[in-house]
């Protein structure tokens, strides 16, 4: 299996959202990084063939050797999973009719009839169900379901009829500590056999479970490699201090923070800085996280330091 971009370029008026995006999925995590404006949601649609009038293409080669071109062959869409970030859902369904509903859209148990039919949809679901933790749930209606109810619902309608790819658009958004976890647990599960490509905001989701991660900067992948590659090249450039207070401000604005913590019982604060020089005398090297590389390559504050 192997979904490949070639070429692609998407622009909206004098904007260019995309540019010459050329990438090969493979079976696995392959993680898009990127702030707002960068490209990452347009890719996301293109992908998920809900946007077109691009340049460029998108092919996907079966395990046969088939090539499926996403623009002009339907087959393309039998085998793609699609999370929106915020997902459209009919608020009076409840939750297994609402699965069944997207069950039979994907053309699940399409060549059965009758009970035949009936039963393998009601095995998809309830094993979806069971997987994000909602089958307690699935006589409730959609708007009776909290935020984080809903992103695990509009997950498990993307794994319904057991796509070769899927695409999760923010899957853990508005979800609790807990429900992170286990979705990124099955996330990993999924990814076994399957190719998943996964955008999201949240660095900490991906930082453990991605095989790869692309970083989106105007339009342009500017990182593409392993999450360990991709630390390894801001090695020695990680710190933790102590600072007063009153010294914050001078950190603040003449640092890169990623991360702050108020000493307890003290008026000082432990920060950790990402920087080229070392930020004081006193400073320690640290190593570094996805995060601080974000903050690296996406924040632009002043590296000044007379230390080295």
């Amino acid at each position: 299996m192997e979904l490949s971009i070639s070429g692609l370029s998407k622009s909206y008026g004098a904007i260019n959202a995309l540019n010459d995006i050329n990438i090969t999925f493979e079976p696995g995590i392959t993680a898009l990084l990127g702030p707002n404006g960068s490209g990452k949601s347009t890719l996301m649609n293109i992908l998920s063939g809900n946007l077109r009038g691009y340049t460029g293409s998108i092919q996907y080669r079966t395990d046969k050797n088939d090539i499926f071109h996403s623009a002009f062959d339907k087959r393309y869409f039998t085998v793609i999973g699609y999370m929106p970030q915020y997902p459209g859902m009919y608020s009076n369904f409840n939750v297994e009719q609402y699965l069944r509903y997207i069950s039979v859209i994907k053309g699940v148990g399409d060549g059965l009839r009758g009970k035949e039919k009936n039963t393998l949809i009601s095995i998809e679901i309830e094993n979806a169900l069971f997987s994000v933790d909602l089958f307690k749930d699935r006589q409730k209606t959609i708007s009776e379901l909290s935020g984080g109810m809903k992103q695990r619902l509009a997950l498990a309608q993307a794994c319904i009829g057991n796509p070769e790819i899927i695409i999760l658009d923010e899957p853990t958004a508005g979800m609790d500590p807990e429900q992170r976890i286990n979705i990124r647990n099955y996330i990993s599960e999924l990814a076994m056999n399957k190719t998943i490509v996964l955008a999201t905001h949240i660095v900490s989701d991906i930082e453990n479970i991605a095989n790869r991660v692309l970083i989106l900067k105007s339009g342009v992948i500017i990182t593409d490699d392993t999450p360990n590659g991709i630390i390894n090249g801001i090695q020695n450039k990680v710190w933790q201090i102590t600072s007063d207070i009153d010294n914050l401000k001078y950190y603040s604005d003449n640092f890169k923070i990623s991360n702050l913590i108020k000493t307890p019982g003290s008026e000082n604060v432990i920060l950790r800085v990402v920087s080229e020089k070392k930020p004081n005398e006193k400073a320690v090297r640290v190593h570094p996280n996805l995060e601080d590389y974000y903050l690296y390559v996406f924040d632009n504050k002043a590296q000044s330091s007379s230390f080295s």
